[in-house]
């Protein structure tokens, strides 16, 4: 198992090529060996570093999926560089599919020689605007490029990432304070806060997930997908215009944050799957 810098730089320089030349088909065990084993936040800086010496600082493609059970819910990571939300996820002793997209430790990926955020590109329109706000300087011609190889990216994450019949899908962040919390409760239905600390909130598309999680110790937010509303490619736009229950977990990086994520990713699993089963019955 590759554990140096001089290692993970090897391992990556065959899987990332430059630039200018399409990125490797990557499988699900070529992930597994490559992320599932090698990413901690020391190992995430290492293959961040490799990458960089490689050309890339991101690897369009790579899916991290584990599976544990037959749980039809899904849980997600999307920003490589949120570690606490990763480290509360792989603490999680849950059931279902687990995905982490990312494999370098940054925040960003790439498609086309293009940067973009790997949370706005889950609608076509979203992820158009994406690619321009990180490449100002890029061409129409590289703009287009790029949005056909990640809708293509989006389409192969989705068909993983979409939770089964009855499930859920759990997305985990991290953010630095107030700011996040203050645009999320503006675009809010309904807000439940008993928690003094903003920038911990659960985040839900669906109306009836909100009036049984408002009875946790937790601030949530309900954010249903409307005509009104502003598509800007996040996921949890996409999966309210879907239908899906999307739940999203935002915790403030600090000291701590990954067991406060844990508590409240238990909290959720256990008590809106457990309830919303029951009233089904």
């Amino acid at each position: 198992m590759p554990q140096t810098q001089a290692d993970i730089m090897s391992r990556l320089q065959g899987l990332v090529p430059p630039n200018n030349r399409p990125a490797p088909r990557v499988d699900d065990a070529q992930a597994q060996e490559i992320m599932a084993r090698l990413y901690t936040p020391e190992g995430g800086k290492l293959m961040g570093e490799a990458a960089k010496a490689a050309g890339r600082e991101g690897v369009p493609g790579f899916l991290n999926q584990r599976i544990f059970g037959s749980s039809p819910n899904t849980y997600v990571h999307l920003h490589a560089d949120e570690t606490y939300a990763r480290e509360a996820l792989d603490r999680h002793a849950h059931r279902g599919r687990s995905l982490t997209v990312g494999s370098t430790g940054t925040r960003h990926q790439t498609a086309g020689g293009l940067r973009f955020d790997p949370n706005r590109i889950w609608t076509e329109g979203g992820s158009r605007r994406t690619i321009k706000a990180y490449n100002p300087n890029a061409t129409p011609a590289q703009v287009d490029r790029a949005e056909r190889d990640v809708a293509k990216i989006r389409e192969s994450y989705l068909s993983k990432m979409r939770p089964g019949k009855g499930g859920i899908m759990v997305s985990l962040h991290n953010n630095r304070g107030g700011r996040l919390f203050a645009g999320e409760a503006r675009k809010s239905q309904s807000l439940s806060l008993p928690d003094p600390i903003k920038g911990d909130f659960i985040l839900v598309t669906n109306r009836e997930d909100f009036s049984l999680l408002k009875t946790s110790p937790y601030n949530v937010l309900l954010q249903e997908t409307t005509p009104e509303a502003k598509d800007d490619g996040s996921l949890s736009y996409a999966m309210g215009a879907e239908g899906a229950r999307y739940v999203n977990i935002e915790v403030m990086r600090r000291d701590g944050a990954a067991q406060k994520q844990l508590e409240m990713l238990r909290w959720v699993e256990k008590n809106l799957g457990e309830k919303r089963l029951a009233r089904a019955q």
